[in-house]
């Protein structure tokens, strides 16, 4: 009898032994996954869609309340756990399965309200109404804008319903997301409900909107490509009140609101190479971007020449100006008239003609940007030695002539008094003897 009593507790032992056993390891492979609710829900259906090579899997959901169910699922393709009384939070999904595979789970939700407030103290419907939902058009493009963190994720369809295509359908969190809409279409239907409501009845905005490809704005920019400045001027026309954003390189440098009108507005340039883009949006947010490109160049080109001329002092009637001229020139000016250089060496070499005394020769390389490079040298033309000489020669001999020109003519002159004096001596002569 005690034999049997022995043999009956170490064959219930063995029973024991075997089940924590197999509870150990029967369910060895899982997978877990945390669901937020970001609102607390009457009810709460969880389905559980598997995609492995397992028949057979138990399935663990915990509430942020600790509140807990549990289902074993066999032979199904998924199953579905219903939860009530759920408050905000994270729910944790737990699935296992016997075996050594991964275990591949997608959950979904469908919610039922009324929603349990945060107090306890009393319920409310849901609300068709999506928190601080916005729908604008960027050049043409529906952009749409919600608040976060009253909405988590947001489902999203956009249909043409001339033809019924559909535009967009998705899910998307971040509180900002934008449609391209194609040109040929003229009016918009757009649904968006919270991803949490998304299968409850009634939730969720239906909107018809027209695109809206224009604004009654205008933005020219100047035609240059590059500049020398530190800053540029736009010219800003619009018929209603606008606001203006200005972006460089992807970092707002100017934001301003405007009455109808026209006006210059001036912005900085942050860099060398500047992509500016002008976002310009009406009352209602529509908005038309502008795009320009400049590059700040206020690097002077480099010009030199082959020899000093400066102080220079020379006799003959022309002189040869020889430099060279780097760092991207467009152009090369002598005395205020463009000449040519070589775009490959940058040299160049020009004949100058010289007038006697002072000469400038001014030299001025000019790039695109408008910066400037000039040298000016102060060259002085003397008459040559031979010259002078001859000159000498000449101004002497001209005053040797002069002197005899005066010699003659004073000698002329004494001939003529003494010639008067014997005519007026033989005159008297003969008066005398007549008496």
């Amino acid at each position: 009898m005690k034999e049997r009593k022995l043999l009956n507790i170490i064959f219930l032992f063995a029973i024991t032994l075997l089940g924590i056993l197999h509870s150990t390891n029967s369910y060895a492979a899982s997978a877990a996954q945390v669901i937020n609710l970001w609102q607390g829900y009457n009810a709460v259906e969880f389905t559980i869609s598997f995609d492995d090579e397992y028949d057979t899997h138990i399935v663990k959901i915990t509430a942020p309340n600790d509140q807990t169910e549990e289902m074993e699922s066999s032979g199904y393709e998924s199953c579905v756990i219903k939860m009530t009384d759920c408050p905000p939070g994270d729910y944790k999904v737990e699935v296992s399965a016997e075996g050594d595979e991964d275990v591949k789970a997608e959950v979904t939700t469908t919610c039922y309200g009324p929603i349990v407030s945060t107090e306890g103290t009393s319920l409310y419907e849901i609300s068709s109404k999506i928190s601080g939902l916005k729908y604008y058009f960027v050049d043409g493009n529906l952009t749409i804008n919600w608040d976060e963190e009253n909405v988590n994720s947001l489902n999203i369809k956009v249909t043409n319903p001339e033809n019924m295509q559909v535009l967009e359908d998705t899910t998307i969190k971040g509180g900002d997301y934008t449609v391209p809409i194609p040109e040929s279409v003229d009016e918009l239907e757009v649904y968006a409900v919270a991803s949490s409501e998304a299968k409850i009845d009634g939730a969720g905005e239906k909107r018809t909107l027209k695109p809206v490809r224009s604004i009654s704005a205008d933005v020219e920019f100047p035609k240059e490509e590059i500049t020398n400045r530190n800053d540029i001027n736009f010219d800003l026309s619009c018929s209603e009140p606008v606001t203006v954003y200005v972006y460089d390189n992807d970092n707002q440098i100017y934001t301003n609101s405007y009455d109808s009108g026209e006006y210059v507005i001036n912005i900085l340039l942050s860099g060398v190479n500047n992509s500016i883009n002008v976002y310009v949006e009406d009352e209602n947010l529509n908005a038309v971007t502008y795009q320009y490109y400049v590059v700040k160049d206020v690097v002077a080109p480099t010009l030199t020449l082959s020899r000093k001329l400066d102080g220079v002092s020379v006799t003959e009637e022309t002189i040869d100006v020889i430099g060279y001229v780097t760092g991207g020139a467009e152009k090369l000016l002598m005395n205020g008239i463009e000449i040519e250089f070589d775009s490959t060496t940058g040299r160049f070499a020009e004949s100058v003609p010289l007038t006697i005394g002072a000469n400038s020769v001014s030299v001025c390389a000019v790039d695109n940007a408008g910066n400037e490079s000039t040298i000016i040298s102060v060259i002085t033309r003397t008459e040559g030695k031979e010259k002078n000489r001859f000159i000498g020669y000449l101004k002497f001999g001209g005053i040797c002539l002069i002197v005899l020109v005066l010699i003659i003519l004073i000698v002329k002159k004494s001939k003529s008094m003494q010639a008067q004096t014997k005519e007026q001596t033989s005159a008297e002569t003969k008066k005398r003897k007549k008496k």
